[in-house]
């Protein structure tokens, strides 16, 4: 089991931790920085963002390439299902990254903060901050920060 870890700052780096306690730079460079939400593929490739500019990065084999920008700040990211899904706190959303860098909404309303339930735009959240996907991969957990409440939502079929 290793385990991987960003670290913020200018001169960032994404660092691995083996079951040892044995710590080494697993990658740097190439523009990544104040790096968090680091996720992976389960085939070998890691993504990570960056907090302050939502830039979106592929690690693979400790080499570091930009694949994608959110145009806003990013909290946490999570791949499923061949996307990167990110929360965005400021826009209420849940948005999807294709490995192309394209984005798509997948729930939320950009004009409505709230605690709705409810399939795409008629969920509402209160700044969600984290995600993470449930084993069946298409249902994901969400954390409201204004609430503290915890959320499931679950993609529609064909999503």
């Amino acid at each position: 089991h290793i385990s991987l870890y960003g670290i913020a700052g200018p001169a960032a780096k994404v660092l691995k931790v083996t079951q040892d306690k044995e710590i080494s730079t697993y990658a740097s460079g190439n523009g990544l920085a104040n790096v968090v939400g680091i996720t992976g593929d389960g085939r070998g490739r890691m993504f990570a963002a960056n907090f302050i500019n939502g830039e979106i990065f592929e690690i693979t084999d400790g080499q570091v390439k930009q694949i994608g920008a959110s145009a806003t700040r990013v909290n946490h990211i999570q791949f499923a299902q061949g996307y990167i899904y990110t929360p965005n706190p400021l826009t209420q959303t849940i948005r999807r990254m294709d490995l192309n860098g394209n984005f798509e909404p997948v729930a939320g309303n950009p004009t409505v903060a709230g605690s709705d339930d409810g399939p795409g735009q008629s969920a509402t959240f209160s700044r969600p901050n984290s995600i993470d996907v449930a084993t069946d991969g298409k249902s994901f957990y969400i954390l409201d920060f204004n609430t503290g409440d915890v959320r499931q939502i679950t993609l529609p079929a064909g999503q």
